[in-house]
């Protein structure tokens, strides 16, 4: 699932953009495919609701070839992150 634009920017309030490869190698110090939200400690994150269907999810832990077993809600915790609706529905049904 697609995050959504107009939801982030209600959320925000504010304008958003994608960042690009550069600026996240910047600002966190990992490339994309590697990051990790235990490192995004001066952002704030979000998580989709819709991964807390899942007892365990497996994000990022800071190579591109290694991950965590976390709950959502664990993670949310762990991280500070705010557990909200963003993605875009799919109109392919």
């Amino acid at each position: 699932r697609r995050v959504s634009k107009e939801k982030l920017v209600q959320m925000v309030h504010s304008a958003v953009r994608l960042a690009t490869s550069q600026e996240i190698e910047n600002t966190l110090g990992m490339a994309i495919g590697t990051l990790t939200p235990f490192a995004a400690t001066d952002i704030p994150l979000y998580i989709d609701q819709r991964l807390t269907d899942y007892e365990i999810i497996y994000p990022a832990a800071g190579s591109d070839c290694s991950s965590v077993a976390i709950s959502a809600y664990r993670l949310a915790e762990l991280t500070g992150a705010i557990i909200s609706d963003l993605g875009k529905e799919n109109h392919l049904k």
